[in-house]
């Protein structure tokens, strides 16, 4: 591509690396910048681009400027279905030709003038109709990025009404009970009474193993399937779903020394699990998962304590990333969060602004809804029931 001036009047070149070769090429600088998160991780990145279905190309975007340091964007060209759901229900759904962008994926960008000279470099990425959207995952709203790309694009191409979650962050303690400290009485008591009733019930037969090296991947992946393919998340596309892409990533993740799970067994059947990835300060939980019919014995509770208790002796990070969403264990376990969306951009042409006007529309109808339910009292009976029949139809199917 050509060199032309940035924000802040120097010259910039971009360049984009799609092949392995290419991406290689550019650890070096890769690692130097010390990607933020686990998704922009050069190695896990190059392992989603290598084997997810939907991925055309890695497509990584170099902006090199004379005399200062470069920047990388952590992107993948992807043919990207675009759902629309109502609720839990799938109403629909159609796939467009997108630049997806990985989660913190814009590395080395120092500030505002950095992150214009990005913006617009994606922008005329679509202008030379590379893609027909982009898509940046989990931005912070109140960000300069986000604020950026909204002054630099119009709005008539803009997904609108995305909506705003938090992501949660756990701050580990030397020990379990340390982490626990900042919490009631009442509910560490509470804790400690649920242990003491699952170990009861169980009893001999109740173990829990800590999955992390690499001669472990079948049996692993095996058994997190035997539990994953029963949960209501198997039912949204979520969880475990024993892809190409999964199983190479978890077989990376246990080389690297940066991945485990810990999987909760009743004799020899698993029956609850909790696995993630490490990187820099935080450990990044994965979509957890337990056979519903032990859920009166509060066997996810009783797993994730195990992570947190495992997590806290080893001293090797500081934090436990949660992930985007609500739930009442994200909330009550953690110790701060920030607010994260999504960013869609469409290309100038009428397909992606019309097919992402009405993605848009979606988004606000789900959005009303879900405000009229929780006025109505109705979003947890709701919620419960989607997840009931879910898990029936999961449970029916089988693993």
């Amino acid at each position: 591509m050509q060199d032309r001036p940035q924000a802040s009047g120097a010259e910039v070149h971009v360049s984009v690396a799609q092949t392995i070769a290419e991406v290689e090429a550019l650890r070096d600088i890769w690692n130097a910048l010390e990607p933020a998160h686990v998704d922009s991780e050069i190695g896990y990145f190059s392992v989603v681009a290598a084997n997810a279905d939907q991925v055309i190309s890695s497509y990584v975007v170099r902006l090199q400027r004379a005399g200062r340091p470069d920047i990388l964007v952590a992107a993948r060209l992807e043919n990207l279905p675009v759902p629309f759901r109502l609720g839990y229900s799938s109403i629909g759904s159609t796939q467009m030709k997108a630049i997806v962008v990985a989660f913190d994926g814009v590395i080395g960008a120092q500030g505002p003038l950095d992150q214009a000279a990005v913006i617009e470099s994606l922008e005329q990425l679509l202008k030379n109709r590379v893609a027909d959207v982009l898509l940046m995952r989990n931005v912070d709203p109140d960000s300069s990025l986000y604020k950026i790309v909204q002054e630099k694009t119009p709005k008539l191409r803009w997904g609108r009404n995305q909506s705003i979650e938090n992501t949660w962050l756990a701050a580990l303690a030397p020990s379990l009970d340390a982490f626990l400290a900042n919490r009631s009485s009442k509910a560490r008591a509470k804790l400690r009474r649920e242990d003491k009733l699952l170990r009861s019930a169980f009893g001999e037969s109740l173990r829990v193993r800590c999955f992390r090296h690499p001669e472990e991947h079948d049996l692993l992946c095996q058994d997190l399937y035997r539990v994953s393919s029963q949960t209501y998340q198997a039912g949204l596309g979520a969880g475990f779903g024993n892809t190409r892409m999964e199983r190479e990533l978890i077989a990376y993740g246990l080389r690297r020394g940066n991945y485990r799970c810990w999987m909760l067994y009743i004799g020899d059947e698993p029956v609850a699990f909790w696995a993630g990835f490490g990187n820099g300060s935080s450990f990044y939980t994965a979509t957890p998962g337990f056979l519903p019919e032990f859920a009166q014995h509060r066997v996810g509770r009783f797993t994730m304590l195990r992570m947190i208790e495992t997590l806290c002796a080893d001293g090797g990070y500081k934090y436990i990333n949660f992930g985007r969403g609500d739930a009442a264990y994200k909330e009550a376990f953690s110790s701060s969060s920030h607010r994260s969306t999504d960013v869609w951009i469409a290309a100038d042409k009428l397909w992606p602004i019309s097919v992402l006007g009405l993605y848009s529309l979606n988004s606000l109808i789900n959005q009303k809804g879900k405000v009229w339910l929780q006025s109505s009292g109705w979003t947890q009976k709701l919620k419960s029931r989607w997840r009931r029949r879910i898990q029936s139809t999961q449970q029916r199917a089988g693993p």
